[in-house]
């Protein structure tokens, strides 16, 4: 491979990163991209988890019997749809089966106590498919959503399957009553990588699911809703709970976790200036690559900073 190949490369995946990371953050509360954590546990023994990302007011919690599910992999994923750019770097979080053979609270944490309306984003990936082997063939879920306090999230949005259904669909939850959801319409890929957007409103008593937007116009999307009296107030944990999740099969990855005020908060939009020169360096080394296997002169360096 030329040294302008390797450049090229390097250069493309540049921008890719320069575009996801330039998006309009004005009311982002907290994130976490979980590029600052050493590989392994996330918490390795009670309260040890290291400080990561920012804005938020406690580290990560993970129940005690579980630490050794929660894991900080290597592992790469990115959603690019429209206008939304939202990439993981080089590390994301893994949540490992277990012995959950009932609903179990998994992980928490807190970014401060909010009031108003919240939104959360992340990107999914669910690698296996979720299974359905140990003879009940509806409760295999992941759920992730916001509550006042460590406990079954009382409004919530998640993976599990309808009632009677082999194949899991997002769903969105108001109260921690497995009857008080409402599912999609499209089932889980497990090759694809998914931005799910969660929003927390009226009151907390409304849960809303965007899956795979387009834009940071929430107007423009239709959403997974559910409505119902929560019973919850305010909301200071973000909380994750699984269920039976098998052995070698029901593995997820999570990044780029953002929790916001607005939907374009949480929907990564670059700036189309540094698409743009990163387009125009990009074509310029392109030029110089293709000038070169015609015998022309080029540049002894062309050099392109993004």
């Amino acid at each position: 491979m030329t040294t302008t190949s390797v450049v090229l490369r390097m250069l493309a995946a540049g921008c890719l990163l320069v575009a996801g990371g330039a998006s309009a953050v004005a009311g982002l509360i907290a994130q976490d991209d979980f590029e600052s954590y050493p590989f392994g546990q996330l918490e390795p023994a009670s309260g040890s988890a290291p400080y990561g990302g920012t804005g938020w007011a406690s580290v990560w919690n993970v129940l005690d019997a579980e630490r050794a599910r929660v894991q900080i992999a290597g592992h790469s994923m990115s959603y690019i749809a429209g206008t939304v750019y939202s990439l993981g770097g080089t590390t994301a979080l893994r949540l490992e089966p277990g012995n959950d053979s009932g609903g179990m609270l998994l992980m928490s944490r807190s970014p401060g106590t909010l009031t108003g309306t919240v939104y959360v984003s992340m990107l999914l990936q669910a690698p296996t498919i979720l299974q359905n082997t140990g003879g009940n063939t509806t409760d295999d879920f992941l759920q992730f959503g916001m509550d006042s306090s460590f406990t079954n999230p009382r409004v919530s949005g998640g993976v599990a399957h309808p009632s009677g259904n082999p194949n899991p669909y997002f769903f969105a939850r108001t109260t921690t009553s497995a009857t008080n959801s409402t599912f999609g319409t499209a089932a889980v890929d497990p090759a694809q990588t998914y931005l799910v957007v969660l929003k927390f409103s009226g009151g907390y008593d409304r849960t809303d699911v965007y899956v795979n937007p387009v834009s940071d116009d929430e107007s423009a999307h239709t959403p997974i809703t559910r409505t119902g009296a929560s019973g919850v107030t305010t909301l200071s944990e973000l909380i994750f709970r699984t269920a039976r999740h098998e052995s070698g099969l029901d593995w997820y990855y999570i990044d780029n976790l953002m929790v916001g005020t607005t939907f374009a908060d949480v929907v990564p939009i670059p700036e189309p200036s540094a698409v743009a020169l990163c387009l125009v360096a990009v074509g310029t080394l392109s030029l110089a690559r293709l000038a070169g296997r015609r015998g022309l002169r080029t540049p002894g360096q062309v050099t392109a900073r993004c």
